[in-house]
């Protein structure tokens, strides 16, 4: 039998005697003891699929606070990439231009970029 089947026919059995006017306790003749020990599985299914679901939403959380490191150092290294780039062409420009004190300013423009300053 289907279970969604299996649960309504379980359902009903246990609400066709209720009044919407007072609670009602249900006595253990109104459902068979298979269909009782099935919907306690159902439950216990219900609970342990709850619990998975809390748990890898926790490891959805993780692995996106590990995402945000890894999307941070990329931006730290497309940055740094970025500079170095601006001061190889500043060296191309200079070693272009020429003159005396070329080789110096060169090796200073490469000794900043590879220290980290702009």
């Amino acid at each position: 039998m289907n279970d969604k089947i299996r649960w309504f026919k379980a359902f009903y059995r246990l609400d066709r005697f209720t009044n919407p006017n007072e609670p009602y306790l249900p006595s253990a003749t109104d459902i068979s003891y298979d269909d009782l020990l099935w919907l306690v599985e159902q439950a216990e299914i219900a609970e342990r699929l709850r619990n998975e679901n809390k748990k890898l939403t926790r490891i959805a959380i993780e692995a996106d606070e590990g995402c945000e490191y890894w999307k941070d150092k990329y931006k730290q290294a497309q940055a740094k990439a970025e500079r170095l780039e601006n001061a190889i062409k500043e060296t191309l420009e200079t070693l272009k231009r020429g003159g005396p004190g070329t080789r110096s300013q060169v090796q200073q423009l490469l000794e900043k970029a590879l220290e980290g300053e702009e």
